[in-house]
């Protein structure tokens, strides 16, 4: 039987599962009544209506023309129905002409130069921050972060220390799920690191040091697993979080941004300190993030990338300052 979408001529979801009861009674030779049509819109939709409801249902199609009653059983009315479905499409011509037109005006609105006040988002805190930018990342195709670690490699413990564990779920969502492409540049701020693994561990170094170990373990099997994933190390980059989300289908709009203090001010979305810098901000301008998107992949094609075999060397390196700055020998 074939299935037709009766909602799009305007009738409500149990009006139209009540039209293709009706067809459905037709197909099966059955005479179309009332309790064949309820049988078998009970059968197909798996659930029951009561009898006053799916009369007074039937009555309304039958008055606005969708049914038509022969003798003592309902069929559908072809032609009412096709006006119906034309009335609806050119309803639908219209709103899309409308928002066509209202398009035009926001082009032309920039092409005059009378650009609003760009527009600044404060947060007063970590969490608001990571949160946004995980709000946003389900839109897009690419995803591009220059930060101090890489999150996706955090262990638990360090994710729910950083003050932003929803962000972290997030990102290893988008690791799993594939659909999009996650670049990082990063220096690997072993300090900053090594500050949220005390903190997880309530100040116990030799669980500590498993934590931060336990990020370079991470990020090896996470580049393995996900080839969407990629990681490049840049011997020098600035004390800042930013990211610029490129949305499927069209160029990034936004660039995010937060300044990180000097290792441990910043600490579960607080700081622990009165005075030390945590400011973000989501800067709403066009140019703006398409020009940081380029000089991003600039920048990430110039840097050393995680999955080759210099890599080695680094992850090396990183273990000597986690067990340096946790006094644990090899």
């Amino acid at each position: 039987m074939e299935r037709i979408d009766f909602e799009a001529a305007g009738l409500t979801r149990q009006q139209a599962e009540i039209m293709q009861a009706v067809l459905g009674v037709k197909a099966s030779g059955e005479e179309c009544r009332p309790s064949a049509i309820q049988a078998e819109y009970e059968r197909f939709t798996g659930k029951s209506i009561q009898k006053p409801n799916f009369f007074t249902q039937l009555k309304h199609l039958t008055t606005t023309s969708m049914l038509v009653k022969e003798g003592g059983g309902y069929s559908v009315n072809v032609p009412a129905l096709s006006r119906a479905f034309e009335s609806e499409k050119k309803r639908l011509e219209r709103e899309v002409a409308h928002f066509e037109a209202q398009q035009k005006g926001l082009k032309g609105l920039a092409a005059s130069g009378r650009r609003p006040e760009l527009p600044l988002i404060q947060y007063s805190s970590l969490d608001d921050y990571f949160t946004r930018i995980a709000d946003q990342m389900g839109e897009a195709e690419v995803a591009c972060f220059n930060s101090i670690y890489p999150w996706t490699a955090f262990s638990y413990p360090i994710a729910r220390a950083s003050g932003a564990f929803g962000y972290f779920t997030r990102l290893r969502e988008f690791c799993e799920e594939g659909r999009a492409s996650l670049k990082y540049i990063t220096s690997f701020n072993s300090a900053y690191l090594v500050d949220l693994a005390l903190s997880a561990s309530k100040g116990d170094k030799k669980l500590a040091l498993q934590e931060c170990l336990r990020t370079l373990e991470n990020m090896r099997s996470h580049l393995e697993l996900y080839p969407k994933l990629e990681v490049r190390y840049a011997q020098r980059t600035l004390g800042l979080h930013f990211g610029v989300l490129k949305p499927r289908g069209s160029e990034p709009y936004n660039l995010s941004l937060f300044i990180f203090g000097k290792p441990g001010e910043v600490r579960g979305g607080v700081a622990s300190k009165p005075g030390s810098i945590r400011n973000g901000v989501v800067i709403n301008e066009e140019e703006m993030a398409q020009n940081v998107y380029k000089l991003f992949n600039e920048e990430f094609a110039a840097s050393l990338d995680m999955r080759s075999p210099k890599a080695k060397k680094v992850y090396a390196q990183l273990e000597d300052q986690f067990r340096a700055a946790l006094g644990a020998a090899r």
